[in-house]
């Protein structure tokens, strides 16, 4: 699998100052899968792109802040009530990537038309 960005490129041009370097490392690998499934497979073959390295850590972020709250969507104390996010913690990891990869091409599906992607 393609790890599509690094600690340093988090700090330097993504200028992310929200994770640690450990905080970082832990949520990476699930951010290069998501994207690897978003694209189906197609990032890898792209992975100098600065677009898919931004997603990557944007990605990381929403993760972090998916951890962060432990899946809780609202909270009541008084006669403790929860209620716990599920899917709409994975459509905001998406969410974020998108935002990167709409302009890319890489999340089109189908066949190349004409020879294009």
């Amino acid at each position: 699998m393609t790890i599509y960005a690094d600690y340093t490129f988090y700090q330097e041009q993504y200028f992310g100052k929200k994770l640690t370097e450990e905080e970082f490392q832990s949520f990476i690998i699930g951010a290069s899968a998501l994207i690897d499934e978003m694209t189906s497979g197609r990032a890898a073959a792209h992975s100098d792109m600065d677009e898919i390295r931004y997603a990557a850590c944007a990605v990381c972020e929403q993760m972090f802040i998916n951890d962060k709250h432990a899946g809780i969507a609202s909270e009541t104390v008084g006669k403790v009530s929860r209620t716990y996010i599920t899917q709409k913690s994975r459509q905001l990891c998406m969410d974020a990537a998108r935002a990167y990869l709409i302009s890319t091409g890489l999340l089109m599906t189908g066949v190349p038309f004409c020879g294009v992607e």
